[in-house]
């Protein structure tokens, strides 16, 4: 009786550490599909040490230079960074001074850049234009754009 009620703990220990590396992994799973690869880091499951690790990924680093439009007044805002959802939230959030008092806001715009400096630049030179008109026309030329591929 003793030989078979250590085996039953035996096997359900074994069962446990199954489970929990199980649970490990999905959780692994799940929560790297909410950190998104944009964000630089992925998550390791380590059954051995029951622990999930971040490690950065090396990805090759994205700006954009972005143009909003006030649903409020229709006035547009332009801007650059690295990480447009973050930004995109901040500003929907009411965090960015100027852009708080304008909200809602909608994105119209955007263009990918390899470099800050490049992104810097166009953003820039957009804003030297400071021509509704030259705003709007970049838009429209965008999409016709996207129609004709699309």
């Amino acid at each position: 009786m003793l030989q078979n009620d250590n085996s039953f703990k035996s096997a359900s220990k074994n069962h446990e550490a199954k489970l929990a590396e199980q649970v490990g992994r999905l959780l692994a799973i799940d929560c790297q599909k909410s950190l998104k690869a944009v964000s630089g880091v992925r998550l390791k499951y380590l059954p051995a040490r029951n622990r999930i690790i971040y490690l950065p990924v090396k990805t090759k680093m994205h700006f954009y230079v972005y143009i909003l439009q006030s649903m409020k007044d229709f006035s547009f805002y332009t801007g650059q960074c690295e990480d447009l959802d973050y930004r995109m939230s901040k500003h929907f959030d009411g965090f960015n001074k100027y852009t708080a008092s304008k909200r809602p806001w909608r994105l119209v715009y955007f263009e990918l850049y390899n470099t800050r400096s490049e992104a810097i630049k166009r953003e820039k030179e957009i804003k030297n234009k400071k021509s509704r008109k030259y705003i709007i026309e970049t838009i429209a030329s965008r999409q016709r754009l996207l129609r004709r591929s699309g």
